[in-house]
């Protein structure tokens, strides 16, 4: 039976459970990364045209949302991000062809929207988007996790594991929690949750198994 390793750090939820069981996939939770709740000081920009969300964690996390113009338009990446900006009303959401901080720049530049203002709400460390006139405000931050789970993991590696890192984060994770991260992962078939995950793995010549064409578990389900 095949099993795939979740890395974040939110817990599997029912419908994903029920996703995989119809696949006969076995899903194991390995939470590589927390997050934390920044103190944001000083007043949020009211003169921007175009808002930047690219998680739900940031929804999660800004205290502040009464003080965003939901009128405004808000640019994406992600349906669930997506739909949860729509549960909290926001009417005008924007979700680029490549779903990706890159694809956020193309997206700009493309639609020649790049003198406009930008409000970038995200995690302290985090994708850089280089358009000019944008403004950056950390809402969280992400740390490394030390799950204890980590041996029962190193167990159940065989050649049916796949592992799915769902952002930069929890591949670093993994490389802090683990020293002989890429022999470990050079036993099971590697999943980047998306473009920007896929370039961190490269950098350290990871062998990538496959990428979904959308960012998300759902769509990694689907593939194995």
């Amino acid at each position: 039976m095949k099993t795939l390793v979740i890395t974040r750090e939110e817990p599997i939820d029912e419908n994903l459970k029920k996703i995989a069981k119809n696949k006969k996939i076995n899903l194991f939770h390995l939470p590589l990364i927390k997050t934390v709740p920044l103190c944001i000081e000083g007043e949020i920009p009211q003169d921007y045209d175009f808002l930047i969300i690219t998680s739900k964690k940031t929804l999660k996390y800004f205290r502040q949302i009464d003080k965003l113009d939901k009128n405004k338009p808000v640019i994406t990446t992600g349906e669930k991000t997506a739909n949860f900006l729509k549960i909290l009303e926001f009417s005008q959401i924007i979700i680029p062809s490549n779903q990706s901080a890159e694809g956020i720049k193309e997206y700009i530049y493309e639609n020649d929207l790049h003198n406009e203002k930008f409000l970038f709400l995200r995690a302290k460390k985090g994708k850089s988007i280089d358009v000019p006139n944008i403004t950056v405000i950390p809402v969280y931050e992400t740390l490394t996790n030390y799950p204890d789970n980590k041996e029962e993991f190193l167990r159940t590696i065989n050649k049916d594991t796949y592992i799915l890192f769902s952002s930069p984060s929890t591949f670093k994770g993994f490389k802090d929690n683990f020293n002989s991260y890429k022999e470990i992962l050079r036993k099971i078939k590697v999943i980047p949750i998306g473009n920007t995950t896929k370039k961190e793995l490269e950098k350290e010549k990871i062998k990538i198994f496959t990428t979904p064409e959308k960012p998300s578990i759902e769509e990694v389900i689907k593939l194995l």
